[in-house]
């Protein structure tokens, strides 16, 4: 067999390029399977965590609380098993990663404070606050991933440097979703009948 040397690229550029094509076909797949085990390890823990919960609070329960494992399910399990099994994506943008994961957690954080609240047996508006915030990290996510000029400058390269004209667009709704799984104050009015 007659073995070919591998050239070193003349720049640190195409050394990073080379090595991301090299990384990419099984090295992605088995991450993507990882991944895929970790958000059904979340999933698991969700139920589990609804089970005990529910235990525990006098016979109430509340229907969000009871469907939080299907958020880490679908937005989690399905994609990256997808993914893992199939050559939709050769690669996943590690913003679009980091925001798809944010998108996913304030998500599951809404399910259960939005259970907790009516498990209390009281109505909130706050809920609504998380689903649009998790929508606006699970569509930054999309657009990260399929339309990265966006977000950096010089892409193809590997600088990762944000483009000054959407940092603040960018940062926005991370601020939000940093604010409504932090904030200490919740608007809650009592249940009214029935």
């Amino acid at each position: 067999m007659n073995a070919v040397p591998r050239q070193r690229p003349a720049t640190t550029g195409q050394w990073a390029a080379q090595r991301t094509a090299q990384r990419t076909g099984r090295t992605f797949h088995r991450w993507c399977a990882k991944i895929t085990g970790v958000y059904a390890g979340i999933a698991v823990f969700c139920v589990v965590f609804c089970l005990i919960y529910e235990q525990f609070s006098f016979g109430e329960h509340s229907d969000a609380m009871r469907r939080m494992f299907l958020v880490p399910l679908i937005g989690g399990v399905l994609p990256f098993a997808l993914l893992a099994t199939s050559d939709l994506l050769s690669g996943l943008s590690r913003v679009a990663f980091n925001l798809w994961n944010s998108g996913i957690a304030v998500l599951v954080s809404g399910c259960l404070i939005t259970g907790i609240i009516e498990i209390s047996g009281r109505v909130s508006d706050y809920s609504l606050y998380y689903w649009i915030a998790g929508g606006v990290f699970l569509v930054a996510a999309v657009v990260a991933q399929f339309f990265p000029s966006l977000f950096f400058h010089d892409y193809p390269s590997f600088s990762y440097s944000f483009n000054p004209l959407f940092r603040k667009r960018l940062t926005a709704p991370m601020r939000c979703g940093l604010f409504l799984c932090v904030s200490p104050t919740v608007p809650i009015h009592r249940a009214t009948g029935a």
